[in-house]
């Protein structure tokens, strides 16, 4: 069975599945991205263009490292593959190519609340598509948490049944249930998804061998 694009899915991807994935390639990997590239300048003051980083397809063992290197859960999740500045101009972190890769977790929470940009949309509503207005994210394929939907590129949050904008109050770490259990656990917990995952991809392989002998 051919592998689904996860641009195209309709709602959440399912853990422990395989997908298609935009990834870009950096220090000989590929890392798995989502959303548009886009530039933050208006009520973030980022500059550089970028991607951000989808969390939901990076190995534990990448994420064990990162948390080590930024804290517990903090900036990772908000991380990003941006263009390069140099004295000449921007480097552009070049096009995403789909790869496959395995959804290991659902989104977490959002670990920043940037108050100009809640400001801005707190009077917005989501449309029936459920796309965010901000970056037109769509957020079909968000899990719903305590009835909110959590954009995962910013963290704008909107009621999922009215679509209305909710106004929150900075976070330091996610809420995601996933994520706040010790991080070891998480680890253990996706490494088994991905043992389970690869078996199951096993003997497709053979049953299609024995299909064709």
């Amino acid at each position: 069975m051919p592998l689904v694009d996860v641009r195209t899915l309709s709602s959440p991807p399912v853990i422990g599945r395989y997908y298609k994935v935009p990834c870009l390639q950096k220090d000989g990997r590929w890392w798995p991205v989502t959303g548009e590239k886009h530039e933050d300048l208006d009520y973030i003051g980022f500059e550089p263009a970028h991607f951000h980083l989808d969390v939901r397809f990076i190995p534990p063992q990448l994420i064990r490292g990162y948390s080590t290197r930024y804290g517990p859960y903090g900036h990772f999740f908000a991380s990003v593959m941006h263009d390069g500045k140099t004295e000449g101009g921007w480097i552009d972190c070049g096009k995403p190519a789909l790869r496959a890769r395995l959804c290991y977790r659902d989104w977490p929470r959002y670990p920043a609340v940037f108050r100009k940009l809640h400001e801005a949309y707190k009077s917005a509503k989501l449309a029936a598509c459920r796309v965010c207005p901000h970056r037109g994210y769509p957020l079909n394929q968000v899990t719903p948490r305590d009835g909110k939907l959590i954009c995962p590129l910013h963290g704008l949050v909107w009621d999922a049944k009215s679509g209305a904008n909710v106004q929150v109050q900075p976070c330091k770490t996610p809420d995601n249930a996933n994520l706040s259990a010790p991080f070891d656990r998480i680890c253990a917990e996706a490494k088994s998804i991905e043992k389970a995952a690869n078996k199951i991809h096993a003997q497709r392989v053979i049953r299609k061998s024995e299909a064709r002998a």
